[in-house]
């Protein structure tokens, strides 16, 4: 089983510094800030539309794998030395540590998650897709009367005493 296939693997998991999550250098504590940023989205996700469990799809563990093996090709990381960074000695797999580019890279490219690349399991009492919309009422909307005070601090306002 190759190190990427693990992730595709894991469910109702997630990896904070993981496989190719941590940075060869820059700011570590922005990486870590990012992905935790990204696990609230998923969870609130799935909290808000109905979902038991989201996997990654495999294909784009594959296509991230073959990015991060073409970006490592043209650095310093991939030289002709033994390394902990490459497997070991003997360097007979790609570099599965750190993540391919700067921190800040990282930042950005966790910003907008691509939901498109996960597969969902919605929970059983979610009769729809549309189940999120909930019952049509917002909280505030049980108090019919929970807007008067600012109407009546508007209207005060505009009083020519």
């Amino acid at each position: 089983m190759s190190n990427h296939a693990l992730v595709f693997i894991l469910t109702r998991s997630f990896s904070i510094l993981g496989a190719q999550a941590v940075v060869g250098s820059g700011n570590l504590l922005i990486m870590i800030e990012a992905q935790l940023t990204y696990v609230a989205k998923a969870i609130n996700k799935c909290q808000r539309e109905g979902y038991k469990s989201m996997v990654v799809k495999q294909e784009p563990v594959d296509s991230f794998m073959k990015y991060t093996d073409d970006y490592f090709a043209r650095t310093v990381y991939t030289t002709d030395c033994n390394s902990w960074y490459k497997g070991g000695p003997g360097n007979k797999v790609g570099i599965r540590t750190l993540w391919p580019g700067s921190s800040q890279h990282h930042v950005l490219a966790l910003k907008e998650p691509r939901w498109e690349d996960y597969d969902y399991v919605r929970l059983p009492n979610y009769k729809h897709t549309m189940g999120w919309l909930g019952d049509g009422h917002i909280p505030a909307e049980l108090d019919p009367a929970f807007y008067y005070t600012e109407i009546r601090a508007g209207y005060k306002e505009t009083l020519m005493l």
